[in-house]
């Protein structure tokens, strides 16, 4: 689990920032803020293991785990809602908040031709894959 003890999340923030494709290293900083003071930054960074075995917890323990994923599922939704409509697709299939950032963190940061390289990368991949599906 991402930590010993569950907190509810804070009130929900008035204003996420909103990411469409420009500046991404700008919001993300905004973003880490907003995950800092929720204090989730950690789900998002290092995420959480699936239990698998739920029948064996005691009940605090599954309590704490409830909590755990509903802390997660509203920090996806921070992130859901922090991309514009052509950045969601993206992410639109990731469920959990460290799915969705990672997928985000690989495509757009770093400079232009970092993004330019692995978009290239990607896409020889994609189409090595259709060519093998002929």
């Amino acid at each position: 689990m991402a930590s010993t003890g569950v907190t509810s999340m804070s009130s929900q923030p008035s204003s996420i920032p909103l990411f469409e494709g420009e500046n991404y290293d700008f919001w993300c900083v905004k973003m880490k803020t907003l995950f800092m003071s929720q204090d989730v930054w950690d789900l998002v960074e290092n995420g959480f293991d699936e239990l698998e075995n739920v029948i064996t917890l005691t009940p605090v323990e599954k309590y704490q785990w409830k909590e755990l994923k509903k802390m997660d599922a509203k920090t996806l939704l921070f992130i859901q809602q922090g991309v514009g409509n052509n950045i969601f697709p993206r992410i639109m299939r990731a469920s959990k908040a460290k799915e969705a950032w990672d997928i985000l963190q690989w495509e757009f940061q770093g400079d232009k031709r970092t993004r330019l390289v692995k978009l290239q990368a990607l896409r020889k991949k994609t189409g090595k894959y259709e060519n093998e599906g002929e």
